[in-house]
């Protein structure tokens, strides 16, 4: 890969228009040549790197994705202790600047590192390697169950294993085993995609040897990246620009390569929890459609199919309360099936309670999922509950349990103890304990939907609650749905939030409220609480899970709610989204700081009359405020095709509560 150096934007230099680079990712470095994390950014940012002098003296850098509006109105100077800001347009450019010399990127690839991941995408890590290296990309089998490694490896090794067949597609070097598929590719960041590279790879005529060792063959025209490469995914079209690509999408997606859906779909599976006995609920849902929708519904327990219409004027349905689970396995829920794109939310509604959940499409289900709880009130249950999208699916549940022990089947199972089930289509099976179930590891051998949650919670300690107690539920994102960088809206009326943070993997954290900043690491499947009140950062080094809870209203003005708080790279820039009937509700909107205007909602300009709070970390700068919202159907935009965050929320009288992301970019590798 030609390297491109850094260039200064103080002064009359400008940066080229860029969109959705890969930049080294370090917060807090001592050198950015120690940086060995890279993200994908948003499209219209550019790769930084900041240079801050402490109080001790220590120089500290930063490097990260970065708006070009910072890089305009930041000094790059490195004299005295004033802040330095590089910036660039190429990917992985931003490794050197503010006096810093960086590695020279003709002789030295980066390549994605990872071991153990089961989608190779994931891998956020990167080596340097030698000039004597590939990258590679090696699949593996173990037990029927497909991962992926990736780093660096001998050139020498890559072309021994060559196989005899042409190459064809998107492959580059083969290696063929019973339970292995490798690849290698000779450009920086060429092996995460999947098989399908993400960079300009050399095709094999272009190796030659020299001295026992392949060499890359630079002078030589390399062939068309979108022909070779075929980078766009779910039938976007390509267009080469030199030495890179553009991808068109497709209706429905979006990203560098379409590799986002929007999260509208024609398939669902909903479900809920177990109901408090003594507070008899009614199981609604609510569907955002812009056209009238015909829907197909068909209740677990019934071998028939309703069909119903719905459109802007009729948002909410009522199901039967046969959808209601209780421990076991029961045939509880609906499968939904539309002749159009919609979002769904499942939504519980009791004499004085309240909660709702965005429902996610069932093509995004996946096999592998960690829980999200908060401990339950006095002797209220914390449940999980799923569905399998196929027969014959086998589910196994290892417990993260703080205290106690899970009843199942006439058999008592402790912490780290597996329980073991089959399921099948059209069947939900939902386990409860008195503990917190938070780590606690699904995973089927088939795509399942989970939901997780509590019979009732009051977000907080008893001794300091405000409001009452409230069920909590959730729809979980499964592994391969999460991020590493989060920013948590600002909730109107609602100043106590308590956040949880749930690691899949070893992670290390840096978390920043207000003043304050926290560094932390958290072992597998460990969790972090921490409260924050208008807005907090959160990045990660590897994909999190993060939920929110804002606590309950005093006077019993509004109960607590449970809410998931999806990474920036799954913001989408326009949502239809449905607000119940029967609240004082809210939108919360989270958005770079430099684009908080050019919001439409219905139509109109939705600019902020309310309170607008920021934040900044190293290159990071996003804002979030609350805009009161009627019931009904609602659609709001960005004009500048930015994309942002949203949640719908709202407080009952006297005693209810609710909230729910009013949708997401999944990621969708087709």
């Amino acid at each position: 890969m030609s390297r491109i150096g850094l260039f200064l934007l103080y002064g009359s230099l400008l940066l080229k228009n860029s969109s959705a680079l890969t930049c080294f990712n370090c917060p807090g470095i001592r050198h950015p040549r120690f940086c060995e994390y890279v993200k994908d950014c948003l499209d219209g940012q550019v790769c930084g790197l900041e240079r801050q002098v402490e109080s001790n003296g220590a120089v500290i850098f930063s490097l990260g994705c970065l708006s070009q509006n910072t890089c305009n109105t930041n000094p790059s100077t490195i004299d005295g202790r004033q802040k330095c800001f590089h910036c660039c347009s190429t990917d992985l450019c931003n490794i050197d600047g503010c006096g810093e010399p960086g590695l020279s990127m003709v002789n030295d690839k980066v390549c994605y590192s990872c071991l153990g991941l089961l989608d190779p995408n994931a891998c956020r890590s990167v080596s340097f390697c030698a000039e004597s290296e590939l990258c590679y990309l090696e699949e593996k089998t173990h037990f029927g169950e497909k991962f992926y490694q990736s780093g660096c490896r001998e050139k020498h090794i890559c072309e021994s294993q060559l196989i005899s067949f042409p190459i064809i597609g998107r492959r580059d070097l083969v290696l063929k085993r019973s339970t292995t598929h490798m690849t290698c590719c000779g450009q920086s960041l060429c092996n995460n995609d999947g098989f399908g590279f993400k960079k300009t790879t050399t095709p094999l005529s272009k190796l030659s040897t020299s001295n026992g060792l392949s060499t890359l063959d630079t002078t030589t025209n390399l062939p068309d990246v979108c022909v070779i490469n075929r980078p766009c995914y779910n039938g976007g079209t390509c267009q080469s620009l030199n030495d890179s690509f553009r991808c068109n999408c497709a209706a429905g997606y979006l990203g560098k390569q379409c590799e986002y859906s929007d999260g509208k779909d024609t398939s669902f599976m909903v479900i809920f929890q177990e109901g408090n006995s003594g507070l008899p609920a009614m199981p609604k849902m609510l569907v955002a459609s812009e056209n009238t929708t015909r829907l197909s519904i068909r209740y677990f327990n019934e071998n028939k199919i309703q069909t119903i219409t719905m459109d802007k004027s009729n948002t909410e349905y009522n199901l039967s309360k046969s959808v209601l689970p209780s421990d076991g396995i029961h045939m509880a829920g609906v499968e939904l099936h539309s002749d159009k794109g919609i979002n769904v939310y499942g939504f519980s509604l009791g004499t004085d309670f309240s909660e709702g959940y965005s429902s996610m499409p069932t093509r995004f289900a996946s096999i592998k999922y960690i829980i999200p709880t908060l401990p339950a009130f006095y002797s209220y249950k914390n449940m999980i509950a799923l569905t399998p999208c196929y027969q014959n699916t086998v589910v196994s549940i290892n417990l993260k349990l703080k205290s106690g022990s899970v009843a199942y089947d006439n058999k008592q199972y402790s912490n780290n103890e597996t329980i073991r089930i089959m399921v099948n289509k059209y069947d939900t099976f939902q386990l409860s304990t008195s503990s917190d179930l938070s780590g606690t590891l699904v995973t089927s051998s088939k795509p399942v939907i989970v939901v997780s949650g509590n019979q009732c919670n009051s977000a907080i300690p008893i001794n300091i609650r405000a409001g009452d107690c409230n069920p909590f539920i959730e729809s979980v994102l499964p592994t391969n749905q999460l991020d590493s960088m989060f920013i948590t809206p600002y909730i109107s009326t609602r100043l106590n939030n308590t956040v949880r943070i749930q690691a899949v993997n070893s992670t290390n954290l840096t978390i920043k409220t207000g003043n304050k900043t926290i560094s932390k690491t958290l072992n597998t499947r460990d969790f972090f609480d921490f409260y924050y009140n208008t807005i907090s950062f959160i990045s990660s080094s590897e994909d999190i899970l993060v939920t929110s809870y804002p606590h309950g209203l005093s006077e019993l003005k509004g109960d607590p709610f449970m809410m998931t708080i999806p990474g920036v790279n799954q913001y989408l820039y326009e949502y239809d989204f449905v607000v119940p009937t029967g609240f004082d509700s809210f939108i919360s909107i989270t958005v770079q700081s430099d684009a908080t205007d050019g919001l439409f909602l219905d139509g109109n300009s939705s600019r902020s009359q309310s309170s607008v709070f920021s934040i900044s970390e190293g290159m990071n700068n996003f804002s979030t405020f609350s805009l009161p919202i009627s019931a009904g159907l609602h659609r709001i935009e960005h004009k500048k095709k930015v994309r942002f965050g949203l949640w719908i929320y709202g407080n009952g009288v006297p005693f209810d509560g609710y909230g729910y992301l009013a949708g997401m970019a999944y990621k969708a590798y087709n």
